[in-house]
């Protein structure tokens, strides 16, 4: 949890792969609760960061998820 706004908000940090390699993600809100292993998760207008030498990915208010399962 973090603050923002004074309140406090759920944050996790997620790997996301496919056959071109994978990425950290940073999940806000309630994306932050919902994901789990296995999971397919389309990402869209989420924006890239770098930190320690590595890519993030971070989705936030703008950003839209989409959940679903592997086929």
């Amino acid at each position: 949890m973090v603050l923002v706004d004074q309140n406090p908000m759920p944050v996790r940090h997620v790997v996301v792969s496919d056959c071109s390699g994978w990425i950290r993600v940073k999940l806000w809100g309630q994306e932050a609760c919902e994901a789990t292993l296995g999971q397919r998760i389309e990402i869209c207008n989420a924006w890239c960061f770098q930190r320690d030498g590595s890519l993030w990915l971070s989705v936030g208010r703008k950003s839209r998820l989409t959940f679903g399962t592997q086929p």
